[in-house]
């Protein structure tokens, strides 16, 4: 795959810039491309934000988590001694809520971040590593951005009835698919959502895979095609384990969150999801 690099004046309605762009030969989305600056084996295009969440060893609470994509660090907000805590299990280390629906907030506004790259994008892939026992019947947040109870696009866990959920734009017009997952019976799973705006047929504009393998959808939601992502930026924040206001943590531990600009191909969510199992730490 041949690429290069080049300055290209870009202009909007608002204006001119110049733009340092990473030009890709290649179309296919699944092509080979560098893994991220800490090594991780993991694919680097089209990243936004990436979490190992290994900070602190059990017991330890340190007072922020780190994306390795960008070094912005994001606070977290304890509420009480376990709420949440860092754990460290069969040598994985993540965070812990110990029920759902409570406090303990990991927040940041997206509002003059990189992560605003993802704003008026018609594709993206939410990915995590976790092993939750249960979730609030709204939707317990795994990673989030949005603002109040809005959702602009998350991946949630509601739980055993109504499964892991994604929801794109839901102050415009709720795009929403679910899929009946019970995750208290998988133990520590990689769970992976695609939405792609520009897939021809409305079934696989939402995708959700569990280990690398895809399921079927339980609801699938008529979205236009091409629908773009509109993160409201002057009032969303990303969030892990929650939403900036509380009360929407699961029951269970987060290890590792991810979030693309790009719809992720299957061969690239296999071999992440092959990564991931192994270990979710750089």
């Amino acid at each position: 795959m041949n690429m290069a690099r080049m300055a290209v004046l870009i202009c909007f309605c608002g204006g001119c810039g110049f733009q340092d762009l990473t030009l890709v030969t290649s179309r296919d989305a699944g092509a080979p491309n560098a893994p991220d600056a800490t090594n991780s084996g993991l694919f680097d295009r089209g990243l936004v934000a990436r979490f190992f969440l290994d900070e602190a060893r059990q017991g330890q609470d340190p007072a922020s988590v780190s994306d390795s994509a960008t070094n912005l660090q994001i606070p977290i907000a304890y509420a009480g001694r376990d709420q949440p805590s860092f754990l460290t299990e069969s040598g994985h280390r993540g965070l812990r809520w110990v029920a759902p629906g409570q406090g303990g907030v990991i927040c940041r506004p997206v509002q003059g971040t990189p992560w605003t790259a993802l704003d008026g994008e018609a594709q993206a892939t939410l990915e995590a590593v976790i092993d939750l026992e249960f979730g609030v019947t709204s939707g317990s947040r795994i990673v989030h951005v949005g603002y109040e109870e809005i959702w602009t696009i998350g991946l949630g866990y509601m739980h055993e009835t109504f499964g892991l959920v994604l929801r794109i734009n839901e102050h415009q017009n709720l795009r929403e698919a679910s899929w009946p997952v019970n995750l208290a019976t998988q133990g520590r799973v990689v769970v992976t959502a695609v939405y792609d705006g520009s897939a021809a047929g409305e079934s696989d504009r939402t995708r959700l895979y569990i280990d690398g393998e895809r399921l079927g959808t339980d609801r699938v939601p008529p979205i236009p095609q091409n629908e773009r992502i509109d993160l409201v930026q002057n009032q969303s924040s990303l969030c892990i384990g929650n939403r900036a206001i509380g009360e929407r943590s699961p029951d269970g531990a987060i290890f590792y969150a991810a979030l693309y600009r790009r719809a992720l191909s299957d061969g690239e969510i296999r071999t992440h999801a092959q990564r991931l199992r192994a270990t979710d730490d750089p």
